[in-house]
C-alpha cells in the first residue's frame, strides 16, 4: 500500500494528473474463461467457459442487475445476463474470489484471442486492443535517450523554439476539447484497464478528470499526461532549464546538478509531437514517460520503476 501511495504522489508530482478483465495465461489452447458477446438488442451475454467457477457465480449473482443460468447443453459452461452493467465491481469482486483465475474477454465480432472489449455508461463497446499494443511494444527509452550526451547547448529562449512554439499551440487546442482516456495497467500483466475522460477548468486552471468509465467522477486524482499538462510544467519551470539540441531533438535539462537525471526530450511540430521524460529524483520511484502524436489522438506510456516492483500505465486518447 505504501508503494503505491508514493506512485500516486511521483505521478502528481510530474503531472501526469494520473473494466479489466485481465488475461488467463494458463488457459489451455487460448480458450477464454469468459467469453462476452453483445446481442441485437444491446444486451451482453458473457459465459464463463470453467466448470469450477459454479461457486463463484453463486457468489456474485447477489449483485444487482446480475442474472446467470446454466447452459444445459455444455455441463461446463454458464451464462450470464447483464441487465444493468457495473463491470468493474463485478470482475473486482470475482478475481478477489477466484484468486488463481484471470479472466479474458473476447469480443466474437472481432474472433481474436486476444481483443478485449470495455463498455461506457450507454452499453457501447469501447475497443482496448490499442490500448494493450501501445504498453507492450516495448518501447527503448534509453536508446531514445542516447542523443542527449552529444547534444549542443542553446542559448535561445526556450519558448522560441519551434518544437515548444508547437507544443504551446497544441496545449491550446487541448484546452478547447475533452480527452478522452482508454487507460490498461501493467499490460503484460493485466491489472486493471478502464476510461476516464479530463477538460481544462478555467476555474482551476488545469486538466481536471470528470468521468470514470462513462459515470460522473469527481472525488478521485487520475495521473495523466497530455501535451497542456507537459507545456504548461515547462512554463512553470522555464526559468529552471537548460536547452540542448541534437539535429531534430529538443532536450530540457534543470540548471541544477542534482536534478541531472531528469529532462525532457522534444520532438516534431503539430502533425505529429513526441514527448519523452525522464525523472530520476532521489527519494522517489524513478519514472520515464513518452507521448505522442497530435491533436486529434495520441498516445502515452508511462513506466514508474520502484525497488518493490514496476507500474506500467498505457493511454490511447481522443480528442472529442
Amino acid at each position: 500500500m505504501k508503494f503505491f501511495k508514493k506512485v500516486i504522489v511521483i505521478a502528481l508530482f510530474l503531472g501526469l494528473t494520473s473494466n479489466l478483465i485481465a488475461l488467463d495465461e494458463k488457459q489451455q489452447n487460448n480458450t477464454p474463461l469468459l467469453t462476452l458477446s453483445k446481442n441485437e438488442n444491446g444486451s451482453f451475454n458473457g459465459v464463463f467457459n470453467n466448470a469450477p467457477l459454479r461457486g463463484i457465480l453463486k457468489k456474485v449473482s447477489s449483485y444487482t442487475g446480475l442474472e446467470f443460468s446454466v447452459l444445459p447443453q455444455v455441463d461446463a459452461s454458464y451464462t450470464l445476463k447483464f441487465t444493468n452493467w457495473s463491470g468493474e465491481k463485478l470482475i473486482d469482486r470475482v478475481v478477489r474470489d477466484i484468486s488463481n483465475y484471470r479472466f479474458f474477454v473476447k469480443n466474437n465480432t472481432i474472433r481474436t484471442t486476444k481483443s478485449l472489449i470495455l463498455l461506457d455508461s450507454d452499453g457501447k463497446d469501447v475497443p482496448m486492443q490499442q490500448t494493450f499494443d501501445i504498453g507492450k511494444a516495448d518501447f527503448d527509452f534509453d536508446k531514445r535517450f542516447n542523443g542527449i550526451n552529444q547534444a549542443t547547448k542553446l542559448n535561445v529562449p526556450l519558448i522560441e523554439l519551434p518544437e515548444v512554439v508547437a507544443l504551446m499551440a497544441l496545449s491550446e487546442q487541448q484546452k478547447q476539447h475533452d480527452l478522452f482516456y482508454k487507460r490498461v495497467v501493467n499490460p503484460n500483466n493485466p491489472a486493471s484497464a478502464y476510461t476516464f475522460k479530463v477538460r481544462y477548468s478555467k476555474q482551476h486552471k488545469m486538466m481536471i478528470p470528470f468521468k470514470k468509465n462513462g459515470k460522473p467522477e469527481s472525488k478521485k486524482a487520475e495521473g495523466f499526461m497530455n501535451f497542456y499538462t507537459v507545456a504548461n510544467a515547462i512554463i512553470k519551470k522555464q526559468n529552471f532549464l537548460e536547452v540542448y539540441r541534437n539535429g531534430k531533438d529538443v532536450y530540457l535539462r534543470f540548471k541544477d546538478k542534482a536534478l541531472k537525471d531528469t529532462f525532457m526530450l522534444i520532438s516534431g511540430d503539430e502533425t505529429n509531437m513526441e514527448v519523452v521524460q525522464k525523472v530520476g529524483t532521489k527519494g522517489l520511484p524513478n519514472m520515464q514517460s513518452r507521448l505522442i502524436g497530435n491533436q486529434d489522438e495520441f498516445t502515452t506510456l508511462t513506466e514508474i520503476h520502484h525497488p518493490k516492483g514496476t507500474v506500467i500505465l498505457a493511454d490511447v486518447v481522443i480528442t472529442q
